[in-house]
Formats: structure tokens, C-alpha cells, sequence
């Protein structure tokens, strides 16, 4: 791979770990702020966003990882989640910090851990039935 290939991964590498800490964040605050949906909302957004670039880069395991993600984040918005709201709360919270691993894995090359990416994809399902 060239080098201005690598710097361009590396460069969107840090602008998909950026809009997860910014999910997470987003997550986090509102766990302690439930009244406040804005915060859910720019979640949701910013996985949307994140499952985007993952589908160009082809790194289709985390693009389906961040698809569910954002399906759990609707699925938290809608009034039928407060039966198991903090079920999906915690299954979204874990499938963050997994997605940050895993990407960091196959930016630099590596192989990703697709039994750990679809135990992730499991509970979300799981979490929004």
C-alpha cells in the first residue's frame, strides 16, 4: 500500500474513532439524562454515520456491528424499549467499546474476530426483541 493510501486509512481511521467517542459520549450522557432524547438521537446519527464509512472501506463486519447498533439506538427511542431499556443500554455500551477494538484491528491490517462481531450482532438483536 502506498504511503499516502496508509495516511488516508490512518486519517479516516481517527475520524471513525472520533464519532464513536462521540456516540459514546452521547450514550453515556444520556443514560444519566434519559429525559433528554437529543443526545440518543446524535448517537444514532453518529453511527449512521460511522456504518457509512465502514461500508466504503468494505469492513463489512463492523459495518453490520454499527448497522445494529444504530437499529438498538431507534429501538431505544421508541416507547416499546422501556420494558428492556437497560438491557439495551449495556449491550449498545459493550458493542461500542468492541467496535473501537475491532476497527482498530482491521485499519492496520489485522484480522477482525468475526465470532466477537457476531456475539456483538446476537445480544443487539436480542436486546431490541
Amino acid at each position: 500500500m502506498s504511503e499516502v493510501a496508509m495516511q488516508t486509512l490512518d486519517l479516516v481511521g481517527r475520524e471513525i474513532n472520533h464519532s464513536l467517542n462521540e456516540a459514546r459520549n452521547a450514550l453515556e450522557t444520556y443514560v444519566e439524562q434519559q429525559e433528554n432524547i437529543t443526545l440518543l438521537e446524535r448517537c444514532s446519527a453518529d453511527l449512521h454515520q460511522i456504518q457509512g464509512v465502514l461500508r466504503v472501506l468494505e469492513i463489512y463486519g463492523a459495518a453490520l456491528l454499527a448497522e445494529e447498533m444504530e437499529h438498538v439506538s431507534h429501538y431505544l427511542l421508541s416507547a416499546s424499549a422501556r420494558k428492556n431499556q437497560a438491557e439495551a443500554l449495556d449491550a449498545l455500551m459493550r458493542a461500542m467499546v468492541q467496535l473501537a477494538g475491532h476497527l482498530q484491528r482491521a485499519l492496520v491490517g489485522g484480522r477482525g474476530v468475526a465470532a466477537v462481531v457476531l456475539l456483538l450482532v446476537h445480544r443487539l438483536l436480542a436486546a431490541r426483541r
